[in-house]
């Protein structure tokens, strides 16, 4: 699979799915708990963690750099054997299907409680399941290409509702500063935003054409995303101010309510708001490649028709019996993305990547 895609993807094509992964992780349920964590102090902590978060990026980009032709459970199994390595993916595999369940349950919430709310969830579900499961039966060469293409528009509706938000800001509403700092709220934000990039690894740097500018590419990517997030952030702060901001289950789509374009058109949230389902949806999409991929690699699956089919069917079932039972009530989500989610993310995608780091230094050639 690595030598039929090497150099087949640009290297632009990878901007898209950061900027996905981090607004999609953002959008919904996580906005609400980063804001009621870090109150006024949620713009600063942004800040903090976009710089901080550099490490875990730097340590992405080596794994990538280390190994330029595996991807990252091809590495796994390469560094801790066949039977750890493949332990290791099936967990990290396990990780991913709930961390899947989880945005794709963020998801239906949004969309039942903002736009269908007289809809059964489980129309919702099928309504989003169906263009995912078409969507990753497909290479990945038209998964990145669909990406791209959903980028510029979900973009381009953010930086129309950033430009007239940032003219109806009251500064006054961030204040008081540093009341509500705290380094754990940083941690969290991390935990929520940067360290799922970690899933851009199941896909070779050698697969990137022209991938010397692939360190390069990534890091300003990461901040500039990280940057429109921290406006983003401050806008929702000092446009309602945090005491009304967390009356809102979804402020961040409240806030498109302040959106004005020109003198004659107003109310147009529910269009702008499309912005955060598409970049939502993405990162479902992308997440079920990775399972698709760790699936594939760590059971050695060679024959197509179990690859597009029999897989997807399981990644259905697993979504369907984990919303059927786990997710039935959002204290039961609230409670997991705020005491278990931060722990097990640091743990699974910053301590796996730093144990391949110090495997990686020892294993000889």
């Amino acid at each position: 699979m690595t030598n039929k895609q090497k150099g087949q993807f640009r290297i632009s094509q990878i901007i898209p799915f950061i900027y996905f992964i981090i607004f999609g992780s953002f959008s919904g349920t996580v906005c609400n708990l980063i804001l009621s964590l870090s109150h006024e102090d949620s713009f600063i902590i942004s800040i903090i963690s976009m710089l901080v978060g550099i490490i875990p990026v730097f340590i992405f980009i080596y794994i990538h750099s280390k190994f330029k032709d595996k991807n990252i459970f091809e590495i796994i199994e390469y560094l801790f054997g066949k039977i750890i390595g493949k332990t290791i993916n099936f967990i990290l595999i396990l990780f991913s299907c709930a961390y899947l369940c989880i945005f794709f349950f963020n998801l239906i919430s949004f969309v039942s409680s903002e736009y269908l709310y007289k809809t059964p969830n489980i129309f919702i579900l099928i309504l989003f399941l169906i263009p995912t499961l078409i969507l990753i039966s497909k290479d990945l060469k038209v998964i990145l290409r669909s990406g791209t293409i959903i980028f510029i528009f979900s973009f381009l509706l953010f930086l129309i509702s950033i430009s007239s938000l940032i003219f109806e800001n009251d500064v006054t509403n961030i204040l008081p500063m540093f009341k509500h700092f705290s380094f754990d709220g940083s941690l969290d934000f991390i935990s929520y935003l940067v360290l799922p990039l970690f899933f851009l690894t199941c896909i070779p740097k050698n697969d990137y054409e022209n991938n010397k500018t692939f360190n390069k590419t990534f890091i300003i990517s990461y901040f500039t995303i990280m940057i429109f997030l921290s406006i983003f952030i401050f806008c929702i702060i000092s446009i309602f101010g945090i005491d009304l901001a967390l009356l809102y289950k979804y402020p961040e789509f409240q806030v498109l309510r302040k959106v004005k374009i020109g003198s004659f058109l107003s109310r147009v949230e529910s269009a702008l708001a499309i912005g955060i389902i598409l970049n939502n949806f993405m990162l479902n999409v992308f997440t079920c490649y990775f399972i698709k991929t760790g699936f594939k690699y760590t059971f050695n699956i060679k024959k197509d028709f179990i690859n597009k089919y029999v897989l997807n069917g399981i990644i259905v079932i697993v979504i369907v019996i984990f919303l059927s039972i786990t997710m039935l009530n959002d204290i039961f989500e609230n409670k997991f993305l705020i005491y278990i989610y931060p722990k097990t993310c640091l743990i699974v995608l910053l301590l796996l990547p730093i144990l391949i780091i110090i495997f990686s230094l020892f294993k000889k050639k």
